[in-house]
């Protein structure tokens, strides 16, 4: 099995599932090129079956662990993971998903292809319910750079779980911005773009997304409400929206956030479609 000189980043809860975690750790484990590295960080104290499948894998994918004390949230534990980071390129993986078998193959292919100075590459994610055989919708998002800042102006514009990055070009910002309650790689993908770096998205499937009705329905709430606000603001001050945009981004994310829950799980099914 081949391996290349770059990282993998997962973070891991009590609430996450040891089956779905196994799956994940099986899929990087199947790669076509393989990491040097996998950092995990239990943030907070997990179940021991969390514990017992990471073990199952320290030696074939190189585990390092960080261990937090209590829960200190997505955000927070991903910075801590990139201060350990080994390699100039890191990949994002979530406990629950699975990567496509060449995804970084695909991925590194981009960051070594001639004449292209890429800092982030993302790509599609394939929606899926219970196992593989229950597929459903295809998130896509845009291909290059004009298309991608514009579509920031309302959406993230990358899929967080299919993310490769430059790991030197994201400590530059300070790593995941903390304060935006869930929306911590949206931002950080406002603040490299205001950059000017480089940020693409492959047209092919890199990841295949766990999904259920409870997934649509916890994003939102009053917190995630107040968390676009300050992020629109963020924006607005930043010189990245005008005025308008800020106001129309702020009423759709602030009317989708405390909408009922299973009207907002209604809309982004057909979203989705």
């Amino acid at each position: 099995m081949k391996e290349s000189n770059f990282s993998v980043l997962m973070s891991i809860y009590n609430k996450d599932n040891s089956e779905f975690l196994k799956e994940a750790l099986e899929s990087l484990k199947n790669q076509t090129i393989r990491a040097k590295e996998t950092i995990i960080i239990f943030d907070g104290i997990v179940d021991k079956s969390l514990y017992d499948t990471v073990q199952q894998y320290v030696e074939e994918l190189n585990i390092v662990t960080i261990q937090n004390e209590v829960n200190i949230g997505l955000a927070k534990s991903l910075n801590k993971g990139l201060t350990l980071v080994k390699y100039d390129l890191v990949a994002r993986m979530d406990a629950d998903d699975i990567a496509t078998r060449d995804r970084f193959q695909k991925q590194l292919a981009v960051f070594q292809g001639e004449n292209l100075q890429v800092d982030i590459v993302g790509g599609y994610v394939q929606e899926f319910s219970d196992n593989l055989r229950n597929l459903q919708a295809i998130r896509k998002v845009p291909q290059i750079e004009s298309e991608i800042k514009e579509f920031s102006k309302y959406r993230s514009p990358l899929n967080h779980p299919t993310v490769m990055m430059r790991t030197q070009v994201v400590l530059s910002v300070g790593g995941y911005p903390t304060q935006f309650n869930k929306l911590e790689d949206y931002a950080l993908w406002v603040y490299l773009i205001n950059q000017n770096q480089h940020i693409i998205n492959i047209p092919e499937i890199l990841t295949y997304m766990r999904v259920s009705d409870s997934t649509y329905m916890r994003r939102g709430g009053v917190e995630q409400a107040k968390a676009f606000v300050m992020l629109r603001t963020k924006m607005f001050h930043i010189g990245y929206i005008n005025l308008l945009e800020m106001c129309f981004g702020t009423f759709i994310n602030v009317s989708m956030s405390v909408m009922p829950k299973k009207m907002r799980c209604i809309i982004y099914k057909i979203l989705r479609r």
